[in-house]
């Protein structure tokens, strides 16, 4: 069983760049189970906005967090996609975990009464991002190992 996974791995019929696509997709649909409920690509538009509004209302305090918090995980994200030029593995498992880590921050995982508000607009994209990530790792290492 193990070497027909191996070898499926190997084939180049499972392109890179569909996982690629589906991994910042589906990291980008994961919705929080906060009040808000809200993808984490409106959280970091609107983290964005509210970093570029805090200059022009003439706010006393800068909220630094915010403009630099989408511009980390956006790099993250381009770091973990960037296969071609960094075949580093423990690179991008280091990316991955960063990448959790702002997905458990962000959603409110960690917020035990708001697990009943748990619905498949969390579930399914987490689930996609956390095994076309696994996939891509492991075929990125296949890939190393044999070169």
């Amino acid at each position: 069983m193990h070497n027909i996974l191996m070898e499926t791995l190997r084939k180049k019929t499972y392109h890179m760049q569909v996982f690629k696509h589906l991994f910042i997709l589906s990291f980008l649909l994961i919705c929080s189970i906060n009040q808000d409920d809200l993808p984490i690509f409106v959280y970091l538009l609107l983290s964005f906005i509210e970093f570029f509004n805090s200059f022009t209302y003439h706010n006393i305090g800068i909220s630094w967090e915010l403009g630099l918090m989408p511009v980390l995980v956006i790099g993250t994200l381009i770091i973990f996609c960037s296969y071609n030029k960094f075949r580093n593995v423990y690179l991008m498992i280091l990316c991955l975990i960063s990448l959790l880590i702002f997905i458990i921050s962000e959603t409110g995982i960690l917020n035990v009464t708001s697990y009943s508000r748990i619905s498949f607009q969390f579930v399914i994209p987490l689930s996609v991002f956390i095994i076309s990530s696994i996939i891509l790792i492991v075929k990125i290492f296949i890939n190393t190992t044999e070169n």
